[in-house]
Parts: structure tokens; C-alpha cells; sequence
């Protein structure tokens, strides 16, 4: 009797730990990363703070971004918060305003996202998921409708195996780094007088 090995081959799916998701490409100095075809912001913050204090800022901080929406419907604990960013407007203007062209055009649109943060004494991470751009359209009637595209139509080349290296892509990417990075930044925030 002939024995023959049998080899399985298993693909992660979203919603594995992130430890079993293999990081397929990224941009050198942001937190963006393309994960199994997917563009995922993920940045761990460090604090003065233990958990609980830590998870009491937060919570203040997400309150006060007005595009944020905490998931009701999803269980809270004292170590997370799931919710999402809802027709966030990037402020154009910080990154060349009007004269925006190519993939960068995408910023004058609003974008939405689902947020993961997690807390830890002394640090805490946001996992930034699903971005979104909502391109307006107008009509026949003049009636405005909004159409989802994902950032990786943007960004993304070869079946969204790789992120594309052109500078309007790149910038693209740098420029959404830069925005949730100073949005969940509890040392940049109001709050930072009271850290």
C-alpha cells in the first residue's frame, strides 16, 4: 500500500487573531499596513496611565471626535472599544488642498472606518480597518448619493497583493497615517493638558 503526504493549505480569514494574518506589504515610517488584500492602520500608543484611568481618557477622547460612533451592538469591556468612523472629513487643505490630484483626490471625500482600540496599562493600541472613501455623486434629479470605495482600489496592485509605489499612492497612505495618528493621539488631543 502506497502512503502519499497530504499537504493542507488553510488562508486567513479577517477574522483571525492578527497574529495569523501575514503583512503583505507596507509604507516605510506609517503604521499602514496591507494585510492579507486589506489596508489596516495599527499603532500602540504608550501612557503614563494604568488601565482603567487609560480607558477613562479614551472614552473622553472618542466622545469628542464628532465623526466617531461607538458599536452599540457589539459587547464593550474594559480592555476595548469597537466603533467606527463615520463620514470623517479629512482637513484637505493640510495636505495640499485644491491641487490635489491622482489617488490623493480621494481625501476631499468622506471616509469611514471600524476602530479597534485596546488598552493595557501604560499603553494602548487602535487598529484602524475597512477605510472607506464616500465619493458624491448627484442624479438625474439632482438627489446627492454617496458611494463607498475601499482604500484599496487606491492603493492596491496585483489583486490587492501589493500596495502600489507611486507618489500620489504613497502620499495617499502617508496622509491617512498622519490623520489617525494625530486622532487618537491622546498626548496631541485637548485632553493632553489633564495626561
Amino acid at each position: 500500500m502506497l502512503f502519499l503526504p497530504v499537504f493542507c493549505f488553510g488562508q486567513a480569514s479577517q477574522n483571525d487573531p492578527p497574529e495569523r494574518q501575514v503583512i503583505q506589504d507596507t509604507i516605510q515610517g506609517t503604521s499602514m499596513q496591507l494585510k492579507d488584500g486589506r489596508v489596516v492602520f495599527k499603532k500602540a500608543y504608550s501612557s503614563s496611565l494604568k488601565k482603567e484611568a487609560l480607558m477613562d481618557k479614551l472614552s473622553a477622547l472618542l466622545s469628542l471626535i464628532k465623526s466617531f460612533r461607538f458599536n452599540e451592538g457589539t459587547y464593550q469591556s474594559g480592555e476595548q472599544v469597537i466603533g467606527k468612523l463615520f463620514r470623517h472629513k479629512i482637513n484637505a487643505d493640510r495636505y495640499g488642498g485644491v491641487y490635489l490630484i491622482g489617488a490623493l483626490s480621494a481625501l476631499t471625500d468622506p471616509l469611514n472606518a471600524m476602530v479597534l482600540v485596546q488598552v493595557k496599562d501604560f499603553k494602548y493600541q487602535v487598529v484602524i480597518t475597512e477605510i472607506s472613501f464616500g465619493e458624491v455623486y448627484a442624479d438625474s434629479l439632482k438627489r446627492t448619493h454617496y458611494n463607498d470605495v475601499m482604500l484599496e482600489k487606491y492603493v492596491t496592485r496585483n489583486n490587492a497583493s501589493k500596495l502600489k509605489s507611486g507618489k500620489s499612492n504613497v502620499k495617499l497612505l502617508q496622509s491617512i497615517d498622519q490623520e489617525f495618528s494625530d486622532l487618537f493621539n491622546l498626548q496631541k488631543s485637548n485632553l493632553a493638558a489633564d495626561f
